[in-house]
């Protein structure tokens, strides 16, 4: 078996964040997702809020800034919502996956693609992934609302997911690129 300080079960923004921080804070880390690459089946809108965003040094040709929500009711009037000095900044979420992948795989982690995490225990104060031959003295399960790492662990399990549906219209009329268009 191969020994990590830290496995990390994810490869989406929180996964690939929380890799990064790691090395570069020395330790050995291994990454896990059963996509077959970075940007496979993203399910993330890529829109960070302001807090995020001011945290993490992303590169300006892959995000924007927008500046306010546009709220519609269904007869379309609408109100905006402002608030000085605050912005979201939405991002090309294919690149910037790819991008951090970039990142992170020049720390000298290795991360490994296409491997679905089915088996997980604790032994000896070691966390010990066995189909995949590694033990680490840490595990962060990074794969989102409905966490298998956190069901192979007994930890709680979200029971109630908001589902949201985004589109990326380009050309509209009269639409102000500086808000979110929330219908």
């Amino acid at each position: 078996m191969k020994k990590y300080d830290l496995g990390i079960i994810g490869g989406n923004f929180s996964g690939l964040s929380c890799e990064k921080s790691a090395s570069a804070r020395g330790l050995g880390t291994v990454l896990f997702d059963k996509k077959k690459t970075p940007d496979a089946s993203t399910q993330s809108t890529g829109i960070f809020v302001k807090e995020i965003a001011d945290q993490i040094d992303l590169p300006s040709k892959l995000t924007r800034k927008i500046h306010g929500v546009r709220l519609y009711s269904p007869n379309l009037s609408y109100i905006d919502l402002l608030s000085p000095g605050y912005y979201f900044l939405a991002t090309d979420t294919t690149q910037l996956l790819n991008w951090l992948c970039d990142q992170a795989s020049s720390s000298g982690y290795e991360m490994r693609y296409a491997e679905n995490i089915t088996d997980a225990y604790i032994k000896d104060d070691e966390v010990v992934l066995p189909n995949q031959k590694i033990t680490s003295r840490y595990l962060v399960g990074a794969d989102g609302a409905r966490s298998r790492t956190a069901k192979l662990f007994g930890l709680g399990q979200n029971t109630q997911i908001l589902l949201g549906i985004e589109y990326e219209i380009e050309g509209l009329q009269n639409l102000d690129g500086d808000f979110l268009h929330v219908f």
